[in-house]
């Protein structure tokens, strides 16, 4: 894995599953500390909010890490892959 891939910041997610969505929230909230944004065209969300995911997860959304630990940053990328968007 290369160092740019190792501290991906940003990932598009396929988040349209109630259980997917809880469980990708509740992942965030129980190991990573930092700010997490949701993202959908201009809307932009607490990604550990559930309320706040729902409104925008009806499209593929894109969550953003707001750290700078390394450590932390690869805990989000392991996350994300679980719900990596394919076109």
């Amino acid at each position: 894995m290369s160092s740019e891939e190792f501290m991906r910041k940003e990932f598009t997610l396929n988040l349209d599953s109630l259980t997917d969505l809880e469980e990708f929230v509740h992942l965030l909230i129980s190991k990573i500390s930092a700010d997490v944004d949701g993202c959908y065209e201009h809307q932009i969300v607490d990604a550990k909010s559930f309320m706040g995911m729902v409104s925008i997860s009806t499209h593929p959304i894109t969550v953003r890490i707001n750290s700078d630990d390394e450590k932390e940053v690869e805990l989000f990328n392991g996350i994300c892959a679980r719900y990596s968007y394919s076109r």
